[in-house]
């Protein structure tokens, strides 16, 4: 993993400096989904194999790892606001783990059935809602901060995880046949919406609740490839950026959903950019906390998880905007290709 180490400017601004720290071996396939914790105490990483590992980030001891029974891969993970859970998500299943001092799966939800066909669909994204001290069931008190969303080739569901995870898990469910097929999904920091990009350039806007559809925004020229939504410690409205494989990266209002800024990045420079919300909007940031609050990475062939640039043999592979982030104050949305 890259260490950091900041040096301050005389104008208050400061840069990093990456070096290689460690590798992580431990997975057979390549590794697809990687994740941490907010506080960042825990590194969690899928692989093609299905296995599921988690890392205490403070010694880079296992602190858990999970073997799949029946290999399929998985292609993404979630991790929960407060660390309470992760999401591993493959194509037929939703694995839901429980975290702490005991490391234990608590379910596997199936994919919903096509009601046309009554062919099996396939999950594609999850976002968990983003609250920041989660409700805890155990001391017989429940709400609706506990939330996640999901979308899959047929439905956007939510599913309310207050009560802990079964296969009985409430959950509300609305049919996206009619719709271009989901390619990421965000809930925004009031918890009142989930966004859903598509692959014909529109981000969909569902209420949370009643999983009505609000309003369609064309976002992008094609794949809207990636969707984060501002934390909740922002000191200005909700917003959420939009990333394209137009590379486009564009930061969109979230009282009246209209676009705000955006930026065109461009096909020979298209990684570790950053956008200044921040100062775009006025707003003086006086912390000195610039870590990302969300992530995405890539994959290594070998198997082991890195601080390297995912490759192709060399070659630049053309996806547009691959990964969004927003730092932990809200001040910089990061964005790469």
């Amino acid at each position: 993993m890259p260490h950091v180490r900041r040096e301050h400017k005389t104008s208050g601004e400061f840069e990093r400096h990456f070096s290689f720290n460690r590798m992580l071996p431990g997975h057979a396939r390549a590794v697809a989904g990687l994740t941490s914790s907010h506080e960042g105490s825990w590194l969690v990483s899928a692989d093609g194999a299905g296995d599921l590992r988690v890392w205490d980030a403070r010694s880079w001891a296992d602190a858990a790892r999970f073997k799949s029974n029946n290999k399929e891969p998985f292609f993404r993970v979630a991790l929960s606001a407060s660390a309470r859970c992760i999401i591993g998500v493959r194509s037929s299943s939703l694995c839901a783990y429980a975290c702490g001092e005991r490391w234990t799966q608590q379910a596997v939800l199936p994919v919903m059935v096509n009601p046309e066909t009554g062919e099996h669909s396939r999950w594609c994204c999850v976002a968990f809602s983003p609250a920041a001290v989660e409700v805890d069931d155990g001391c017989g008190v429940t709400g609706s901060d506990n939330l996640l969303a999901a979308a899959s080739t047929t439905h956007l569901c939510v599913f309310d995880y207050s009560h802990g995870w079964s296969e009985d898990t409430p959950m509300r469910s609305h049919s996206i046949l009619r719709y271009t097929q989901t390619s990421c999904i965000t809930v925004m920091s009031c918890g009142a919406w989930v966004l859903t990009g598509h692959e014909n350039g529109y981000v969909n806007v569902w209420n949370t609740y009643s999983l009505t559809l609000d309003r369609r925004i064309q976002a992008h020229d094609g794949l809207v490839t990636c969707l984060v939504a501002s934390p909740l410690g922002a000191r200005y409205g909700p917003r959420f950026a939009s990333g394209g494989a137009d590379f486009q990266v564009c930061v969109w209002r979230g009282e009246d959903w209209a676009l705000e800024q955006g930026v065109l990045a461009s096909r020979e420079a298209a990684s570790d950019k950053a956008l200044d919300i921040g100062r775009a909007l006025g707003v003086e940031d006086d912390s000195d906390d610039d870590e990302v609050s969300s992530a995405c990475g890539g994959r290594h062939v070998d198997g082991s998880v890195g601080g390297t640039k995912p490759h192709d043999g060399g070659k630049r592979i053309d996806r547009g905007v691959s990964c969004l982030a927003f730092s932990r104050s809200g001040s910089w949305v990061g964005f790469g290709g």
